[in-house]
């Protein structure tokens, strides 16, 4: 995908826990608890059943602007 101005833009994958627990350095019940504060992105689901161990990802470009905000969350701090 490009941009008007030629740049690449990056591409949003869905990526699983193991990824997601691997790019935060948080646990599964902290990203839970906190997705549950609102203060973490939410999960998509990966299908259409709404059993509890259905399959969910999280959009790779959201857990990157999270990381980034909290980065910029300690540096105003």
């Amino acid at each position: 995908m490009t941009t008007a101005t030629g740049n690449q833009a990056a591409l949003d994958t869905i990526i699983r826990l193991p990824e997601v627990i691997k790019a935060v350095g948080l646990s599964r019940a902290t990203i839970y608890r906190r997705m549950a504060e609102g203060h973490f992105p939410k999960q998509v689901a990966l299908s259409e059943s709404d059993a509890r161990s259905a399959p969910v990802g999280w959009s790779s470009n959201e857990i990157a602007a999270w990381i980034e905000a909290t980065k910029k969350a300690r540096s105003a701090a």
